[in-house]
């Protein structure tokens, strides 16, 4: 089908949502839930598509860093924890481990899908303030375990250690997940011109995406229709 201009355009930032490939901010904030200097974080979406969520929405998301600062109380524009953000495949500095860019690890991709679906393993999603706290720090753990971010061994937990024998099984059983990283994607920090923290997020088109597909679908159908009606020689 042919597109005319405002065709064109919306389907150049469907490709570019699709990518990830603009600039845009995030607030990132701390809660009950946070675990020392890892997950759970709160990343609330101000402008542009953070992944998961437009404006205005938010996800709880974990570090792939463990030496790079996240900042909050700083910001850009004078607001506080606020930073631009890019979408990737791979954590921009490379933390302590791992090159520079460094590849999310298909076992990283496997426990924070499965984390945000609400569907990992022992996970205290409707536990207590502690609890669940607790195992946030056991998953930002393993996570960081992946990502070789750890230049010893790592803490001794007896979650992390189950969550990273899951996460193994499953990058090696292609009808559970396989070698992927699957829609999960890396959200760059940024202040200044200063790189900080990598996060965690998804990349699914959102609903609006979706919905705007079937519009223009609608739009290219009764634009044919039109045509042939144009063209059908009058009796």
């Amino acid at each position: 089908m042919k597109t005319g201009p405002v065709q064109a355009t919306f389907m150049g930032a469907i490709l570019g949502l699709a990518a990830g490939a603009t600039a845009d901010t995030v607030r990132m904030t701390s809660g009950p839930f946070t675990a020392g200097a890892g997950g759970e974080f709160t990343a609330t979406v101000e402008s542009g598509y953070g992944g998961e969520t437009g404006p205005g929405g938010s996800f709880q998301t974990f570090c792939l860093e463990r030496n790079a600062p996240i900042n909050l109380g700083g910001g850009i524009s004078g607001n506080a924890n606020l930073f631009d953000f890019t979408l990737s495949a791979a954590a921009h500095s490379g933390g302590v481990g791992g090159g520079s860019p460094d590849p999310i690890s298909a076992g990283t991709a496997y426990l924070f899908t499965m984390f945000r679906n609400g569907t990992l393993s022992n996970y205290s999603f409707n536990g207590t303030a502690a609890e669940r706290r607790a195992d946030a720090d056991s998953l930002q753990i393993a996570l960081w375990t992946l990502e070789d971010e750890y230049t010893g061994q790592p803490p001794a937990n007896a979650q992390a250690t189950a969550w990273l024998a899951e996460a193994a099984a499953a990058v090696a059983n292609g009808s559970i997940w396989g070698d992927t990283i699957g829609d999960v994607r890396v959200l760059s920090l940024w202040q200044g011109g200063n790189d900080f923290q990598d996060m965690l997020t998804i990349i699914p088109l959102p609903p609006s995406v979706w919905m705007g597909l079937a519009s223009l679908a609608g739009i290219g159908v009764l634009q044919i229709r039109r045509r042939a009606r144009a063209m059908t020689p009058l009796a």
